[in-house]
């Protein structure tokens, strides 16, 4: 019996003469417009002025790309997306000017959607993780109606609806090996920049962002608390597929792994170094006979950084000032945790979406997002993240039981641990606020979830 093979998701958006005589103009008036940029980088012009033209050539050189090669631009996001929180324009994300991210979102989702109309009909590929995303935006939405941030809310569902248009493309993308590969190693390829930034802020020790008495590096993040997070996924999942890869991928995926534990170290991000512990031994432990070895390096890495480990968890023995303030992190995040929950006047609904920063001394989120889900979504909303976070786990499992391979089971593997660091990590951290860090979580997901597809194909492959 011949295994049945999906049709290669290779259909363009468009390739007319018109769409090539679109892009044929737009990149003309787009190398004119560059050249002014450079005329006023020459004349002391503001960032916007100078950056803002090289975006609009770049822009089009990307629409002429997504229109004829979607492969390549889907590939060419995933790798590039670590690297553009360094490009924004406002010290505030965008909330009050331009945001280079928000427009990647916006052309992402744009042609995702685009992409998707030319596959039809559509393969019933359903991921786990689609259903509770779904029921998460529309109580977003619902929530928009009173909460006191609209524009704010409605960036966050902006956020959300570009991360289940990902994890809808990728579905239909992902239905072969040699997709399966080519965002794998988009997904390491978008390490390089970041890590070269980190090293590049404490070779010359700029750019560092300083509290506590630590200098801590941020990478092409806007903070060591985000790309933290980032550097614990990239380790996990390169760890989790390192014995699968043939000599010299393993020689480029263990340099990779070095650097960015030297950069996560770094980062002094202890939510971050027990998110990757815990995710790490969920690896080993599912690795069969692995676990030991991973132990003993993370022993050997523990004890050469003892002196940074100890100065960062050494406020953790201290409360409060003598005036009240707290003096460490966690003892702040208590704090903010006990005020935004005390605030709730609706615990079925909540208090809105993006309202939870509002309700704090701080004026910030409450740095959980089991916390911020109750606070502003109600006992709806926290039921239906613990249902995105058990559908995590349920991914995780069906994509482990019929993996073939070690490359499957690898990526397996590998989202079972992201997913544990995931968990983590949202006891402390604003996870669902950050698109970057949330689009690969659902990149990881997606690559776990598409063992199911390619599983016939591997067998085939290995009979």
């Amino acid at each position: 019996m011949v295994a049945t093979r999906h049709p290669s998701p290779d259909r363009r958006l468009g390739t007319t003469l018109w769409v090539r005589v679109a892009v044929v103009v737009g990149m003309a008036v787009a190398t004119v417009v560059s050249v002014m940029s450079g005329i006023s980088w020459a004349e002391g012009a503001s960032r916007s002025e100078i950056y803002l033209p090289i975006a609009v050539f770049v822009a089009f050189g990307v629409l002429a790309v997504a229109l004829t090669r979607f492969d390549i631009y889907l590939a060419g996001s995933v790798a590039a997306r670590a690297s553009l929180d360094v490009a924004k324009l406002t010290s505030d994300g965008g909330a009050s000017g331009l945001d280079i991210t928000g427009v990647f979102a916006i052309a992402f989702v744009g042609f995702g959607i685009l992409w998707l109309i030319a596959q039809r009909p559509l393969k019933a590929n359903w991921s786990p993780l689609v259903l509770p995303l779904v029921a998460l935006i529309l109580l977003a939405v619902l929530s928009i109606m009173f909460t006191p941030q609209v524009s704010r809310g409605l960036r966050e569902v902006s956020r959300l609806g570009a991360i289940l248009v990902l994890l809808l493309i990728l579905q239909q993308f992902l239905t072969t090996r040699r997709h399966q590969k080519l965002i794998l190693g988009a997904v390491f390829m978008s390490a390089v920049i970041p890590l070269a930034v980190a090293a590049r802020q404490m070779f010359t020790q700029s750019g560092l962002f300083v509290a506590g008495g630590f200098e801590r590096v941020t990478g092409t993040f806007t903070h060591p608390n985000p790309f933290a997070t980032y550097l614990v996924m990239m380790i996990i999942l390169a760890i989790a597929v390192l014995p699968a890869m043939n000599r010299w991928w393993r020689v480029a995926l263990a340099v990779l792994i070095l650097a960015s534990g030297w950069a996560l170290l770094l980062t002094y991000t202890r939510s971050a170094w027990i998110a990757v512990l815990a995710g790490l031994l969920v690896v080993g432990f599912l690795h069969r006979g692995v676990v030991f070895p991973i132990l003993g390096v993370i022993l050997v890495v523990g004890v050469l950084a003892i002196p940074t480990v100890a100065g960062r968890f050494a406020d953790l023995s201290d409360s409060t000032t003598a005036s009240g303030q707290p003096v460490n992190s966690l003892e702040w995040r208590v704090q903010t945790w006990e005020q935004a929950l005390s605030s709730v006047s609706n615990p079925v609904t909540g208090m809105g979406l993006r309202s939870s920063d509002q309700l704090t001394e701080a004026n910030k989120l409450p740095h959980n997002d089991f916390v911020r889900m109750y606070v502003e979504l109600g006992v709806v909303g926290l039921l239906v993240y613990l249902w995105l976070i058990a559908s995590s786990w349920r991914l995780a499992a069906e994509s482990l039981r019929v993996s073939s391979d070690k490359l499957g089971r690898g990526l397996a593997m590998g989202f079972a641990g992201v997913a544990t660091a995931f968990l983590v990590l949202s006891l402390a951290s604003n996870l669902m606020s950050q698109l970057v860090l949330l689009w690969y979580f659902a990149i990881v997901a997606a690559l776990a979830w598409s063992v199911k597809v390619t599983a016939p194909e591997s067998a085939e492959m290995v009979s």
